[in-house]
């Protein structure tokens, strides 16, 4: 009778590997999640200078801050001089292309009149 040398690995084996990949992963995924969130948070406040620069150059352009969020993003964004746009103020937009959301949340970025600024 012959004896087969048996090929494979031994339940120890098994488990360290298993257990080697559980440790990486406990380090590996927290710091993914925060990478993720951080990126989001960043494109956050890009956007908000971008819209702000753009809202700057409303309010100079229209010597008026927009009087709620829906007019922002109508001036901000026409490609036509809007109809409710100041008389005879200059009009050189559109500002923006289009009026970007919050990336975490996927709202709108709230905008003050009273400051004339998006947050």
């Amino acid at each position: 009778m012959k004896i087969r040398k048996q090929s494979g690995f031994t339940l120890i084996e098994m488990l360290i590997v298993i257990i080697v990949i559980a440790v990486l992963a406990a380090v590996v995924v927290p710091k993914v999640v925060n990478v993720v969130s951080t990126s989001k948070t960043n494109s956050a406040l890009v956007d908000i200078k971008i819209l702000n620069d753009a809202i700057e150059r409303v309010r100079a352009d229209a010597g008026a801050c927009p009087a709620d969020a829906a007019k922002a993003a109508t001036w901000l964004t026409s490609t036509a001089r809007p109809s409710d746009w100041p008389a005879g103020a200059n009009w050189s937009g559109p500002y923006v292309e289009t009026v970007p959301t919050n990336p975490s949340t996927g709202a709108a970025f709230a905008f003050s009149a009273t400051t004339c600024k998006f947050s």
